[in-house]
């Protein structure tokens, strides 16, 4: 199993950006985001739909475990990947148009 951004845009195909497995989430992500009291992250493991105005909010939380984990030193491989998975998300989020009224619904889960 996996933990996916889906991003359903109105007319059009819906978005996917896969997250991380489920073991590599439960193992690491957690622990991170508990550690820096995170809040949407967390709820991944359930599944949440979060709101247009919450992906700037979301974006934040993967800039705040970046932040931490590049001051930490040093880095193992498992913040590593972290590292390389927050770099992806934020590359494939920005291709997104993020126009208000083209977003029908953003799942995570």
């Amino acid at each position: 199993m996996s933990y996916s951004i889906l991003i359903k845009q109105k007319e059009k195909s819906t978005i996917e950006v896969l997250f991380s497995t489920k073991s590599f989430y439960e193992n690491y992500w957690l622990e991170l985001s508990s550690k820096l009291n995170l809040s949407l992250i967390p709820e991944f493991q359930y599944g949440i739909e979060i709101e247009y105005g919450e992906l700037e909010e979301l974006l934040i939380e993967f800039s705040e475990i970046k932040k931490h984990l590049i001051n930490k030193v040093p880095n193992n491989e498992y913040e590593q990947k972290i590292l390389k998975r927050i770099d992806y998300i934020e590359k494939e989020i920005s291709k997104i148009d993020f126009d208000k009224t083209k977003i029908e619904q953003i799942f995570i889960g």
